[in-house]
């Protein structure tokens, strides 16, 4: 990835809202999560243009817009992706599997999953394990066929801040959800501060795929385009809903 490609200037709908966004910044497109540990890539040269909605506040990719999911699969998602998450094929799925479980409590056993963008398949695997029927559905990555087609829990760990069409996910993810079911959603909105620290927020990190940074306004104007209200466990974990589930009223914190 050598071809350095300047941003255009005029504004360009929000992939969430559609409201015209101007330029934010400009970072260097090895520019990772593992900044937060302190430790940096070499500088590649490689600019990213990033956005910034003025109604919502969703900060996306400029630079990406325009790739395909090939693109992203030979540039991102290559060989070298374990080097900046390295928590991707094992640590992370096996400890959200056990939070998800945690959280669920007595209820867990009788609640079908399905783990949207769950890469290798472990999170659903942990899950059978503790005799939850759970599957996964990643459209990169094939997985055997399911014995049943849609769920009452659709979950995405780490998904929306990789997805430059949030809008073509959600949907995806609500064709496998049941009515009266629930979709979990993990990934970190931006911090108090966040309007000092911009794009020097670790969090925004292109080698990681991070394309889109979502604010809670933006997460609450994505899922409520399609008749969902918002809740959230914390700043990283969330739920959307047409109706509480009776199954999922115990697990949400107050308010």
């Amino acid at each position: 990835m050598r071809v350095v490609v300047a941003a255009d200037t005029a504004p360009v709908a929000c992939t969430v809202c559609g409201a015209p966004s101007p330029l934010m910044g400009v970072v260097d497109f090895h520019k990772s999560c593992l900044e937060r540990e302190g430790k940096r890539l070499g500088v590649l040269g490689v600019p990213v243009y990033y956005r910034r909605c003025p109604r919502c506040n969703l900060v996306f990719a400029d630079t990406m817009l325009g790739w395909s999911d090939r693109d992203f699969a030979q540039r991102i998602y290559n060989a070298d992706y374990p080097v900046v998450d390295p928590e991707y094929a094992e640590v992370r799925p096996v400890g959200n599997a056990a939070w998800l479980r945690q959280v669920l409590g007595t209820a867990a056993s009788g609640v079908s999953v399905i783990d949207y963008g769950g890469g290798n398949g472990r999170l659903a695997a942990e899950l059978r394990k503790a005799g939850i029927r759970a599957a996964t559905v990643d459209p990169h990555v094939a997985h055997a066929a399911r014995d049943f087609g849609t769920a009452e829990l659709v979950t995405a760990f780490e998904v929306f801040e990789h997805a430059m069409r949030p809008q073509r996910v959600l949907d995806e993810m609500l064709a496998l959800m049941e009515p009266g079911g629930a979709l979990l959603l993990s990934t970190l909105l931006q911090p108090t501060g966040f309007e000092s620290m911009g794009l020097a927020w670790w969090y925004v990190a292109p080698r990681n795929g991070h394309v889109s940074i979502h604010s809670r306004a933006s997460l609450k104007t994505l899922v409520g385009s399609r008749g969902l209200r918002l809740a959230s466990f914390s700043d990283g974990m969330h739920v959307a809903f047409r109706e509480l589930p009776p199954w999922l009223g115990h697990c949400l914190p107050p308010g």
